[in-house]
């Protein structure tokens, strides 16, 4: 497709599986100023190292002496495709039409454009400036291409940019030379590049990110602290952190410094053990997910500081035991997923969390014992469902509404016994092991007492005179109190045999 003349009414376009190409008559920028004069923006590093005898030049575009290679660069890009003039365009998509170089007058002069999508041009190489004449830009995506290397100059001048999507790219080291500042950044992905290392101050001039997704299937990703800075530090208003292939003997302490305020944090890798004080400072914590990490071992501090959990996910890895104590503090958890694991065996209390609604335990090699009697099957064969919508209403209008999650009994969720031929765990403790009466262990917890005013309202109804009437009934229970202690033996022997019918029902 060759681009001969600019679009200007035209707001959205999309190309796909084509060639472009601009005329040889094709309106282009005249005058137009390189970018480079008006920014001075230098990470610190090269404040530090910056020398004024060797200055950062760039090549004078306008120059009338040029070696043939120039010329034959130039001579390419003036067969680029160019939307200049293009002014009321708001979304540009590009995908798979081997744009595989970019130059900065190509979208210079785009100050409507919103959405930009550069997927699958195998691009190698942002050039400086490349986007800059787009300035209004809030979101650009240059998934599934060929970059190598990021240079924060690429970048520069995208002050409104709130989503970067630069996955399955071949990016292999972040630094604080990758990206320039971007003040209203919510979201970078960076799924999908072999990245090794993460340096520190790589985030710095990221403050605003809310989302950061990172890790491959290509390469490991070392997670470590670097002389007391954490590779995350500064991205404070962080609310969901995503890191896959990550790859260590212990998670340590300090790698995740500084997240405030993170909400949800997945992990996925070889992690072999969770340190103690390893998530200390994530107070705001609510999803934790540490599944298919090949975990071994669990510190029973390893959730000291995190108090807000609602979710945490330790499915399909190599845990043996949990800690007694782990989900002491827990007090708001409500879903805990252990499935796929080797545990053989639970704490007495592990079930005395106030607020779980779901234990999924299957896929264990039980040992099963009388000590599982605590054990309920209203949490453990049970799943979330999605999400509902429940409103209130009154005189036939809509009061107030709100979104609250469902949740559905599925038995083959059940924990089988290993050493009962994979038999149910509560059919088991009814029909083969003889435990007798069920043992109800109490709360860590203490549930809140009565209020001031009702203790007062009860003791006035105490201390009030009873009439003769009352006293008779009085020594009437008196005298019987004899014969209802005696009696208690035949109503607890007939009573037993009603609560195995209720444990046998579950």
């Amino acid at each position: 497709m060759v681009i001969d003349e600019p679009m200007d009414f035209l707001q959205h376009a999309n190309f796909e599986q084509i060639q472009l190409h601009a005329s040889d008559t094709l309106q282009r920028p005249k005058f137009a100023k390189f970018p480079s004069e008006d920014y001075d923006y230098k990470p610190p590093s090269e404040l530090l190292s910056y020398n004024n005898k060797y200055p950062l030049q760039f090549i004078n575009s306008s120059a009338e002496i040029i070696t043939y290679e120039q010329h034959i660069q130039r001579l390419k890009r003036t067969r680029m495709p160019c939307f200049y003039g293009w002014s009321r365009l708001e979304v540009l998509r590009i995908h798979n039409c081997d744009l595989n170089e970019l130059h900065w007058q190509m979208f210079d002069g785009l100050t409507h454009l919103r959405h930009l999508s550069l997927e699958g041009n195998n691009i190698r190489e942002i050039p400086p400036f490349a986007f800059s004449g787009a300035f209004q830009l809030k979101s650009i995506s240059l998934a599934h291409n060929s970059l190598e290397r990021l240079h924060y100059f690429g970048l520069a001048g995208l002050l409104q940019l709130e989503t970067l999507n630069l996955s399955d790219n071949q990016l292999d080291q972040l630094s604080e030379l990758s990206f320039p500042p971007l003040p209203k950044l919510l979201m970078a992905d960076l799924q999908g590049n072999p990245l090794k290392h993460i340096l520190p101050a790589t985030f710095w001039v990221m403050n605003a990110t809310r989302e950061l997704y990172i890790g491959s299937d290509k390469e490991a990703l070392n997670l470590r602290t670097w002389n007391f800075y954490g590779q995350f530090d500064s991205l404070h208003k962080l609310r969901t952190l995503k890191l896959g292939n990550v790859t260590t003997e212990a998670l340590e302490h300090g790698v995740f410094m500084g997240l405030h305020n993170l909400e949800c944090l997945t992990l996925r890798g070889t992690i072999k053990s969770l340190q103690f004080d390893v998530f200390t400072g994530l107070n705001m914590l609510r999803e934790l997910d540490l599944s298919h990490c090949m975990i071994r071992e669990l510190s029973m501090d390893a959730l000291v500081g995190v108090k807000q959990l609602q979710l945490l996910n330790l499915s399909y890895n190599n845990l043996t035991n949990v800690p007694p104590g782990l989900l002491d503090d827990q007090l708001e958890l409500k879903e805990v997923q252990l499935q796929g694991n080797q545990l053989t065996f639970l704490p007495l209390q592990f079930f005395n969390l106030p607020r779980v609604r779901v234990v999924r335990l299957d896929q264990n090699p039980w040992q099963c014992t009388c000590q599982m009697s605590s054990w309920v099957a209203h949490l453990t064969n049970v799943m979330r469902g999605s999400m509902k919508e429940i409103c209130v209403k009154g005189n036939d209008n809509t009061l107030s509404c709100r979104n609250v999650t469902t949740y559905k009994i599925d038995k083959t969720l059940a924990p089988r016994c290993a050493n009962y031929n994979g038999r149910s765990v509560y059919y088991v403790l009814r029909r083969q092991i003889n435990c007798g009466a069920i043992k109800i262990i109490q709360p860590s917890y203490q549930s809140p007492g009565l209020p001031h005013w009702r203790k007062v309202q009860l003791q006035g109804i105490n201390l009030r005179p009873m009439n003769r009437n009352q006293q008779n009934i009085s020594h009437k229970k008196q005298a019987n109190s004899l014969l209802f202690v005696t009696g208690q033996d035949k109503v607890l022997s007939k009573s037993q045999p009603s609560s195995l019918n209720i444990f046998n029902n579950i």
